[in-house]
């Protein structure tokens, strides 16, 4: 009768039984080279979920990738990608804000600095409120509502 372990691939038993496959100490170690084909990949998250966007950056080098980074934030690319994604996933809508993006019939809109101003409305603990949102992403930047009474 033929022995189906014979020929078996995985059976590790040292005939000798002296040497274990982890035991480094008789084998030969192999150096590693790395060639020009070696990449540094950077890979930003603009946030936990899995709609965050990302910027993945693609480097020969650590010094090109650092350089790379720095271009990133000195441009404001974090903040221009942000943006597009979610005008890509909301198709240009609100993002899912609960708040109001048209004016009410028979109001006429709002403009700032930054463009037409957002119409929204809510309930705050003082009861309901209207009010003209600035459009600008940068809160810094953004102009002081204009409350309608």
């Amino acid at each position: 009768m033929h022995d189906p372990f014979l020929d078996d691939p995985f059976n590790f038993d040292d005939p000798e039984g002296d040497e274990m496959p982890w035991d480094e100490s008789t084998k030969e170690r192999k150096s590693l080279t790395l060639t020009d084909d070696g990449k540094v990949v950077i890979t930003l998250k603009g946030g936990p979920g899995f709609e965050a966007p990302w910027i993945v950056i693609h480097a020969g080098s650590v010094d090109e990738a650092e350089d790379t980074l720095d271009e990133v934030y000195s441009k404001g690319l974090q903040h221009k990608v942000t943006k597009a994604a979610a005008a890509f996933s909301t198709g240009g809508s609100s993002g899912g804000r609960t708040a109001s993006r048209s004016n009410p019939p028979g109001v006429a809109s709002k403009t700032c600095q930054h463009g037409e101003m957002t119409y929204r409305t809510g309930t705050s603990a003082k009861g309901a409120w209207k009010a003209y949102f600035c459009p600008a992403e940068d809160k810094n930047e953004q102009c002081s509502p204009v409350w309608v009474k």
